[in-house]
């Protein structure tokens, strides 16, 4: 069966600059050099994940050393790319990292890899062309090639023989014309950008900062050339100066499926939108956020007192939540007298569920919904009597709405986080569901909320009524003070959050508080320890 070939994208190349040999990377590692290059480009496109690269290949044609040991899979290591990542490594002399390219395009196309890293590191300082050869006798006994061809600088020469219209004098001029373009793109800022700065030392100078190409001659003329000797033949042709230089460096690219780099360049997108929206957001002033009342703190420390690390009853976090200017729908009641009098004022049909000490109503049909009058709660409320956290129950109103989960999680490395989801069971199976690192600004709120799958459905779906998004993303804002104001809050669910047309309640809650060993830092936000 035919195979669809593939289109294949250049997504991103950078490149160290070049130095000479015995130059400025004299003591630096050839294998550091092309590591730099793939962190590089992992920074350079925060919409690549390290774990999508399929594949590493680096090129380098003496392959001992710091070039050797399978250099695409250890630089792959040493880059930060996860031990799932495979590599190898390519010698075909000074084509090898296009055939790094070549190769690993081909398998892209073939469809056997998505994204790719190919490169290539040559330190010809550390490790001369020819370092440790030893060529078969058969090739010049046998005379399968000329003995000049073991030796680049000849092998020019005996181009030049080939062609004799390539005279010095036109090689020359081309040379003085790649030292004037190069000058000119430097002037005009157009190699920079690709270029990885490289950290070098020197046991005798230090540490330096490569971030120029060393082996440049600006000012190069046809004079200066022509005085230059042409070491593999008496008046030859070729010299230092219209030669290939003894460099040292390396390069590395990105290729990717185009199905690959068109997910990759939406996530760009989507980073680039974030990026402009935080750069521009002091040209639009954030509305007044309305400020915490003083007794949010006071009740706080009385729920860790009573509640010593347990589920916070509802009335209590009710109560706590109301003064964030969060509403909990129902009211709380204990007895069929209370109940019922709670019911009438809340309006039939209503909910009820057991208030205290219970966070896993459902499954323990601790919960029912739809009761339409006195006689069928007082039903239910007598079948409860056997369970000891179905005496206080809570009584809500019926109400329609989208479904919201919002919640505060702790975090021991960034400190508290507020979550934005789908709310119900889906906040699970969707996935659906955005974390923010408080402070949370009214434009952080709303775009966390636009951000949902579920926002079709808070802004009206199939002709139905939008729901109260401004009073939702209040509510966010609302947590974060809270996160904030109260380190002691361990965790807080509010699943489901309704949000209907006329405003936004939680119909269930449950909060953790314990004591904070540092009310004065509810956010650490600290990096972890290295491991020495």
């Amino acid at each position: 069966m035919p195979r669809e070939i593939r289109d294949v994208v250049f997504v991103d190349g950078v490149r160290t600059p070049f130095g000479k040999a015995n130059g400025q990377y004299a003591e630096t590692r050839a294998d550091d050099l092309v590591i730099k290059c793939i962190r590089e480009l992992l920074r350079r496109n925060p919409s690549l994940p390290p774990e999508k690269v399929d594949e590493v290949a680096i090129a380098a044609t003496t392959q001992i050393g710091d070039q050797g040991l399978t250099i695409g899979r250890t630089a792959a290591l040493l880059a930060g790319l996860p031990s799932t990542t495979p590599g190898y490594a390519i010698d075909r002399m000074c084509a090898g990292a296009m055939t790094a390219v070549t190769t690993t395009a081909a398998g892209i196309a073939f469809g056997a890899y998505d994204v790719v890293v190919a490169g290539g590191v040559e330190h010809m300082g550390r490790h001369p062309m020819g370092e440790g050869v030893d060529p078969n006798p058969r090739i010049i006994s046998e005379k399968l090639v000329d003995t000049s061809a073991l030796v680049m600088g000849s092998t020019a020469e005996n181009l030049h023989d080939r062609f004799p219209t390539i005279t010095k004098q036109r090689a020359d001029a081309f040379a003085v014309a790649s030292q004037e373009r190069a000058a000119k793109a430097y002037a005009n800022d157009l190699i920079q950008p690709d270029l990885v700065p490289i950290a070098t030392r020197s046991a005798e100078n230090g540490w330096g900062y490569a971030t120029t190409d060393e082996p440049m001659r600006q000012g190069t003329t046809m004079e200066d050339l022509a005085k230059l000797k042409t070491p593999f033949r008496p008046h030859g042709r070729v010299s230092a100066g219209n030669s290939a230089g003894i460099n040292d460096g390396a390069t590395a690219c990105v290729l990717a499926s185009a199905e690959a780099a068109v997910r990759a360049l939406g996530r760009a997108a989507r980073y680039r939108d974030w990026r402009d929206a935080e750069a521009t957001a002091t040209a639009e002033p954030a509305p007044a956020q309305p400020a915490l009342d003083p007794e949010v703190r006071r009740v706080a420390r009385r729920l860790v007192e009573q509640s010593d690390g347990a589920w916070v009853g509802h009335a209590g976090s009710a109560a706590l939540l109301k003064l964030c200017g969060v509403d909990v729908l129902g009211e709380v009641a204990t007895g069929l007298d209370a109940a019922v009098t709670s019911a009438a004022r809340c309006g039939y049909p209503i909910a009820v569920k057991a208030a205290e000490g219970v966070v896993h109503r459902t499954e323990r049909r601790l919960v029912r919904t739809n009761i339409a009058s006195a006689t069928e709660l007082a039903e239910i409320l007598r079948q409860w009597e056997s369970e000891p956290e179905g005496r206080t129950v809570v009584v809500q109103p019926m109400r329609a709405g989208t479904e919201i989960a919002l919640g505060i999680v702790r975090d021991p490395v960034l400190g508290p986080l507020v979550m934005v989801a789908a709310g119900g069971t889906t906040v699970d199976v969707w996935d659906d569901r955005a974390l923010l690192v408080p402070p949370i600004t009214p434009r952080d709120a709303a775009r966390a909320v636009r951000g949902l799958r579920a926002w079709r459905l808070l802004r009206g779906h199939r002709g139905a009524s939008a729901g109260d998004v401004a009073g939702l993303e209040a509510m966010i804002v609302a947590l974060s003070q809270l996160a904030l104001a109260v380190p002691e809050v361990a965790e807080l669910d509010l699943n489901p959050v309704l949000v209907a047309p006329d405003g936004c309640a939680a119909v269930d809650v449950k909060l953790r508080l314990v004591q904070s060993s540092d009310p004065t830092n509810p956010a650490p936000r600290q990096l972890r320890p290295v491991p020495r």
